[in-house]
């Protein structure tokens, strides 16, 4: 799912893209996608526009632009079978062309290409100063992208991996154990990168920091659901697999709250359960089926 511009974006059945009110849940607009997908779509809001990226029914790579106002497809695109690895939100990013402000990267054949998005296709393509990446960028999960780090997840690593397009050097956040279950994608506020390991461990650092150990770790009983999120830098939340959001202080690493949903299980697969923020509201999904909004007072 993505958020932006007052706007919730979900994907159902892997045909279907729906449009919330984040500040009511009313519906906006629902429409089917144009091309069938064989997986969960990555979706990313850029200027105005629902960018979509997936394997298609063939294998084959497929990204897809969709008016934000009203879900009509604008554009769309596909790369040769098996070439496709990830679309992540990329903005802004230097390139030859200059700073793109409004902008979405793709993975083909371990490089990054990067699109200017625009409200008509086609869209710009752009050389970005990242596109020979130090090593092949293998990962479960979508990259994300923050100050010149590309953060990844590769399975059946347990420890977020993260590559320098700076210096063009790769290393790995801490993780203690050595499980093949890979990492949640990290999120980022401010200047802190929250993350949630293999070893269902959740700990915050500074992006200036990243080689440095954290200052506090905190171990999770049950298997981690989703992602380590902030709404205020204040607390961080996420989900485990009984269902139950756990809030952590950002400040001593110590649990503050527990809401339990009470569905008893959530589906063990990536993607059907997630937490995302949107100025004071937090919004979980459960099982693909069920959203809640909880707003910072």
């Amino acid at each position: 799912m993505a958020i932006g511009k007052g706007m919730l974006i979900l994907s159902l059945e892997n045909s279907t893209l729906l449009a919330l009110n984040v500040q009511t849940g009313e519906k906006m607009w629902q429409t089917s996608l144009a091309t069938s997908l064989r997986d969960f779509p990555t979706i990313v809001i850029a200027n105005d526009m629902v960018v979509i990226g997936a394997w298609d029914a063939r294998t084959n790579g497929y990204l897809g632009g969709y008016r934000l106002h009203d879900g009509r497809l604008s554009w769309e695109m596909s790369f040769p079978p098996r070439n496709y690895r990830f679309l992540f939100d990329c903005s802004p990013i230097p390139t030859q062309a200059g700073l793109l402000e409004h902008a979405v990267c793709v993975i083909p054949n371990d490089k990054i290409l990067v699109l200017n998005i625009t409200n008509e296709w086609p869209a710009n393509l752009a050389q970005a100063q990242i596109e020979d990446i130090y090593e092949p960028i293998n990962t479960l999960t979508t990259p994300v992208l923050a100050d010149r780090f590309i953060f990844t997840n590769p399975s059946p690593d347990p420890a977020v991996n993260v590559y320098d397009t700076i210096q063009n050097s790769a290393f790995k956040l801490p993780a203690s154990c050595s499980r093949e279950t890979a990492a949640q994608p990290v999120t980022v506020f401010d200047s802190q990168v929250l993350v949630a390991n293999g070893c269902n461990e959740v700990y915050a650092v500074n992006v200036v920091q990243l080689t440095e150990a954290p200052k506090w770790t905190f171990q999770s009983p049950e298997e981690l659901q989703s992602s380590f999120v902030t709404v205020d830098g204040k607390v961080g939340y996420f989900l485990n697999e009984k269902g139950e959001l756990i809030g952590i202080d950002l400040v001593t690493g110590n649990q503050v709250g527990k809401i339990d949903f009470s569905i008893g299980q959530l589906q063990t697969y990536y993607f059907f359960d997630a937490l995302a923020v949107d100025g004071n509201r937090l919004y979980v999904v459960l099982n693909n089926r069920e959203i809640f909004s909880f707003r910072s007072e």
